[in-house]
């Protein structure tokens, strides 16, 4: 109302269709979120390989409807995510290698026109749990955890540097 500018909240509980229960990554794009990946189980730490999925999922905000999405191109969590421009970019994340799950490297794109996930830029050590920024062209990662049990005593590597690249096309460089 005029008399009251304070801003107003609604909200509404909408029952989830996924197998994801959390963890997914995802992109807002137009009056849509799109959902990827995830962990089926509700618990801290179900990593076994079938709690990972790769399903992708679509959320019209106006309509409150889902519907599917190609999957993403591994079962794979803790994506970080944005959108570049008109494409969506999904990097890094957590998923099993088969013999343990582990942070992971790989970097791709989604084209919201054709619905599909192309390679993209990737790191070259794997990383989870990490920023992820824009600004004026330029993608930064901060951070996160290279997580790989292989290591044993070595396994949590909390990484702390900060890396760039010119774009999508680039290459991530780490800087001071």
């Amino acid at each position: 109302t005029p008399e009251n500018d304070s801003p107003r909240l609604a909200s509404f509980i909408v029952e989830g269709v996924g197998e994801a229960k959390n963890r997914q990554g995802l992109f807002v794009k137009n009056e849509t979120i799109h959902f990827f990946g995830g962990n089926r189980s509700l618990e801290q730490h179900d990593f076994e390989p079938h709690h990972f999925t790769a399903q992708g999922l679509a959320f019209h905000i106006p309509s409150l409807s889902f519907s599917e999405l190609n999957p993403y191109p591994a079962a794979r969590q803790t994506m970080s995510t944005m959108v570049v421009g008109e494409k969506g970019y999904a990097l890094g994340g957590f998923g099993h290698n088969g013999e343990a799950a582990v942070s992971q490297r790989e970097g791709f794109i989604y084209d919201f026109e054709t619905g599909e996930f192309s390679p993209a830029l990737s790191f070259e050590t794997s990383r989870t749990q990490f920023g992820l920024a824009e600004h004026e062209g330029a993608l930064y990662v901060f951070g996160g955890l290279n997580y790989d049990p292989a290591r044993e005593e070595r396994a949590f590597d909390h990484v702390r540097t900060i890396l760039r690249a010119d774009g999508l096309d680039g290459k991530f460089e780490e800087i001071d």
